[in-house]
């Protein structure tokens, strides 16, 4: 074989073999997820630790970048970013392509002071409370409703960071917040207000958290076979035990 001939091939095999690393938003999530003003924390979070362990599997490399929710929502759509963690919804499967085995499971349920005696059985009971609101959460179906409601009534506080609404109610401003209930006792841990806080048993919204992948994403183009090569990883951690060592790490 000629020595050009030889060269040219190598060189085509290698763009073929090296994939682009597909990109991933680094969600201000703890504790599945320490980004945005916790990117400077040692813990990755749960979601990050398996995605870390089982996205090599495919074959590709990845990157993070924090976004906040409602932007990473929009690069989803576009394809700007690859991959992030969704519950499922009908309607994101217009822009979705899902993975089968859950990554984690998360509920969403009202957190108030202590102090308070607050008993919230049903929506209605929001409605006599300072409600607080992190921007781009959208909770149950019914649950988001009763929040644009309140936005129209000009009775709600909204905020963009999720450790600020923990702040809110702790300096009084508001009464009440829904969180995911795990995220919620870890900023109450960090802020050393965890015995002043409680999760009422409410429950808005619990899901199973899956991988997913924009329909609109160029790096990955078989995204069946990126998804099911995921699901198998995660599917072996639960087995073998791995997955459990990472959620410990993470128990409070």
């Amino acid at each position: 074989m000629k020595p050009y001939l030889f060269l040219l091939l190598f060189f085509s095999t290698q763009v073929i073999a090296e994939k682009a690393a597909v990109k991933l938003n680094d969600n201000d999530w703890p504790p599945f997820f320490f980004g945005g003003e916790y990117n400077d924390i040692s813990s990755k979070g749960i979601g990050k630790e398996v995605l870390d362990r089982c996205l090599p599997s495919t074959g590709y490399k990845h990157e993070y970048t924090f976004y906040p929710i409602a932007r990473m929502r929009k690069y989803m759509e576009e394809g700007k970013l690859d991959i992030n963690i969704y519950s499922y919804r009908p309607s994101r499967e217009s822009f979705l392509v899902y993975g089968k085995e859950s990554i984690f499971s998360a509920g969403y349920r009202p957190v108030v002071r202590k102090n308070q005696n607050i008993t919230i059985n049903s929506i209605a009971d929001f409605d006599k409370y300072q409600l607080g609101h992190l921007l781009g959460l959208r909770y149950s179906p019914e649950f988001y409703e009763y929040i644009l409601l309140r936005q129209e009534q000009e009775r709600l506080i909204t905020t963009t960071r999720s450790s600020y609404v923990l702040k809110m109610l702790m300096s009084e401003q508001i009464d009440v917040f829904v969180g995911i209930s795990q995220s919620a006792l870890w900023y109450a841990k960090e802020a050393g207000v965890t015995h002043q806080i409680e999760v009422l048993d409410f429950d808005i919204k619990t899901s199973d958290y899956f991988v997913t992948l924009s329909k609109r994403s160029n790096r990955v183009k078989d995204k069946a076979l990126f998804l099911s090569q995921v699901d198998q990883c995660i599917r072996t951690i639960k087995d073998n035990g791995e997955y459990k060592k990472i959620l410990d790490r993470y128990r409070f």
